[in-house]
């Protein structure tokens, strides 16, 4: 059975961890995956990975396999989305490598 209350312990392991993935995705170092993520794809490709995933929720509603009046499903895809895209980015200098054979490199700014 779950215990009801994990007290400091509990707290003290998941702290880390969401650490990890708040920082991860956006500071203002300019080292995170978000930020990668838009280097990577560019404005219009994420822009355009968002429209596909919103015509793909909006073809399952018109077709009765998702319910419009259920907002908790719709949060739960926008994580989803959200998650597939950063991923798209994150990989993407991989893929264009391997389908091109060129490697993307990144600029380095230096700041005095």
């Amino acid at each position: 059975m779950a215990e009801e209350n994990p007290g400091w312990g509990g707290f003290g392991l998941r702290l880390p961890f969401a650490l990890l993935l708040v920082f991860a995705t956006f500071n203002p170092s300019g080292y995170s995956y978000l930020n990668s993520t838009m280097r990577s794809l560019g404005i219009v490709s994420v822009i355009l990975a968002a429209l596909f995933f919103a015509v793909l929720v909006w073809v399952a509603v018109d077709f009765g396999l998702l319910e419009p009046d259920s907002p908790t499903v719709f949060v739960w895809i926008g994580l989803f989305v959200a998650a597939a895209i950063l991923a798209a980015g994150m990989s993407w200098s991989h893929i264009r490598r391997r389908l091109s054979g060129q490697a993307d490199v990144d600029e380095i700014d230096s700041r005095g």
